[in-house]
């Protein structure tokens, strides 16, 4: 969790030349059973939401797939799938990747359309050519001739959230030009792509230019003005109509005294405001520092509250890279000789227990709403759970991407599959909240409030709109 979970990390090899060397299928074979042993041994919860007989049907459906193809893109794919069925978002790959010569570079098209999703069918949201403002708000039915509802089926099984959750999966297709990436990705795209639309109950097709990326430049985002007080990742105003404090984080990170000291002088503005309602806007924050977190809660919840650290005895020194043999023996030896933290062990678990104090000073004693959505994972996820069960915050938007019970992470090891070289990352505790029992979800809303398509094309906002009507009502009674 002290890493920000960055979205490029997944889509990176789109822009660079995979360096996965031509191999052999009883070469791949033996990287898909390395990678299997290697989560049942190493990962901290492999088998928390599918049974081990599950996960052995997919991988042995994997091998099977390696068995009637060796094609690189189809196995890096298949490989992401297999390791999306541990419902962990902290379990990911990293294709070995090398920047490609200048002379070597070839364009990375991809479709010429920003879309919108419901999770299974597709729409035009906005477009990278003013020549295709007419398609805006149009259905696509199929792009190069496959339908787009499988397209979308496919591409949400390409990275996991915690859980059994589905809302991470949706809002990454709907974040920015990920869906564009990852589908050129999976079924390649030429400079021409063909697509088929709905219009009032007729169909047209057309060809259309695709966009090149590295020669693509985006337009210039209007700078927002309205924030009283920003810094990397942070801000915060007070809207004026209802007096209401609003905290926009997008990553936790950095974690250091300029974000202790922005923290610190938000809440005593709030303070000498006389703010009664805080809006924390954890949208698309896909986590960061822990204790950054942490240190936002120490504002607003009245009494300490802790989370534990938990994980059996592995095999990781049989799997490990050599970089994570040492990182370890750091984070151990830093543990033993400075840490604070009390460790214990219960049955076969290893457990560390973090503790954290409330604020002495400006601790906000009014009403908290928190918006979340599907991109809200890791320690945003974990804020949400803490805020909604123990700082009595009220919940808007849709369920957060990480878990309500905990989540997987704390540290993490990699390991390095033989032959295709890929890395993986497994985390190696499971962080317990010790807030609700785990039924894979992450924190439900209690307004569930999603965008349509309409409100994006005339971007609107209207999960903070809806709590900003609702802090009116309650003054006007």
């Amino acid at each position: 969790m002290r890493n920000t979970l960055l979205l490029f990390i997944f889509l990176f090899p789109i822009s660079m030349f995979s360096q996965i060397p031509d191999l052999t299928t009883d070469e791949l074979k033996e990287d898909v059973q390395y990678l299997q042993e290697a989560l049942y041994e190493c990962h901290a919860n492999v088998f928390r939401y599918y049974p081990k007989d599950t996960l052995d049907y997919y991988f042995e459906t994997f091998q099977a797939l390696v068995d009637t193809s060796t094609n690189k893109r189809l196995f890096e794919n298949q490989l992401r799938e297999v390791i999306t069925k541990v419902g962990c978002v902290h379990t990911m790959a990293f294709l070995p990747t090398k920047k490609a010569k200048k002379k070597e570079e070839k364009p990375t098209w991809i479709i010429p359309f920003k879309v919108f999703t419901d999770g299974k069918k597709l729409w035009v949201a906005d477009v990278l050519e003013d020549s295709l403002l007419h398609y805006k708000g149009v259905e696509i039915l199929e792009i190069n001739g496959r339908d787009t509802d499988r397209i979308v089926d496919r591409l949400r099984k390409h990275q996991s959230a915690d859980g059994y959750n589905m809302s991470f999966s949706k809002r990454f297709l709907n974040r920015g030009l990920y869906f564009n990436l990852l589908a050129t990705r999976y079924y390649g795209t030429d400079s021409l792509a063909t697509f088929s639309f709905g219009r009032t109950g007729k169909v047209e097709t057309r060809k259309i230019p695709s966009i090149d990326l590295k020669t693509f430049k985006p337009k210039k985002k209007k700078k927002i003005t309205y924030w009283r007080s920003m810094m990397k990742n942070h801000f915060f105003r007070i809207d004026s109509t209802t007096n209401t404090g609003i905290i926009k984080i997008a990553a936790f990170k950095p974690y250091n005294r300029k974000t202790q000291r922005f923290y610190k002088k938000a809440f005593k503005t709030i303070e000498q405001s006389g703010v009664e309602n805080l809006v924390i806007d954890l949208r698309d924050n896909l986590g960061g520092n822990i204790f950054e977190a942490a240190s936002l809660l120490s504002y607003i919840l009245d009494d300490q509250h802790y989370y534990t650290l938990e994980r059996e005895k592995n095999n990781l020194k049989k799997y490990a890279t050599a970089s994570t043999k040492f990182a370890n023996k750091m984070i151990y030896l830093k543990r033993n000789i400075f840490s604070f933290r009390k460790r214990y062990k219960k049955d076969s678990f290893h457990i560390i227990e973090m503790k954290f104090k409330p604020s002495k000073r400006f601790n906000f004693d009014g009403k908290t709403w928190v918006i979340t959505n599907g991109m809200s994972t890791s320690s945003s996820s974990y804020l949400a759970a803490y805020l909604k069960h123990q700082g009595n915050a009220t919940i808007v938007g849709q369920e957060a991407g990480g878990g309500e019970a905990g989540n997987n992470g704390g540290f993490y090891a990699k390991i390095l599959l033989p032959n295709s070289k890929i890395k993986i990352q497994i985390p190696q505790y499971w962080l317990n909240y010790h807030l609700v029992e785990d039924k894979g979800t992450g924190a439900i809303p209690h307004y569930p409030i999603s965008p349509k398509l309409k409100d994006i094309i005339q971007k609107k906002d209207v999960e903070l709109d809806f709590i900003l009507k609702e802090i009116e009502k309650e003054k006007k009674k």
